[in-house]
């Protein structure tokens, strides 16, 4: 058993893949759809037991659990994972387990990702401020 796949757009997008889609003869095969201007950001390994944060560029920081988003063929674009504003960019997708102390270092300022507020996918998120 090969496992799931997060697959996270540098334009908020994301998706769950099952591990097996990926079982191919060819050498190479197209893992997603990409909408114009959008690049894969993240590809990662996700179990049902994990929480997603999604940061941005400008530092807004969605937290939500990884049974929002739903499981996907490999050739769909996928589900908004996060609502950006304008000119803002995904920066990294960070995943942990409930009740694990998990930080981040965001502009020198630690970040603990599970006091963050539990959101829905699809939202804005909030702003850290430094």
């Amino acid at each position: 058993h090969i496992g799931k796949f997060l697959f996270t757009t540098k334009l908020g997008m994301v998706k769950v893949v099952d591990g097996s889609e990926f079982l191919a003869a060819k050498r190479t095969i197209a893992a997603t759809k990409l909408g114009d201007d959008d690049a894969v950001l993240s590809v990662q390994v996700i179990n049902p037991k994990h929480s997603v944060v999604i940061q941005t560029a400008n530092g807004y920081f969605l937290r939500f659990h990884s049974s929002d988003i739903s499981e996907m063929k490999k050739t769909a674009i996928g589900v908004r994972g996060i609502k950006l504003q304008k000119n803002d960019v995904v920066e990294a997708v960070h995943l942990f387990e409930e009740g694990k102390e998990t930080k981040v270092l965001y502009k020198e300022k630690e970040i603990s990702l599970n006091r963050l507020k539990q959101a829905s996918r699809g939202g804005s998120g909030n702003k850290q401020r430094v």
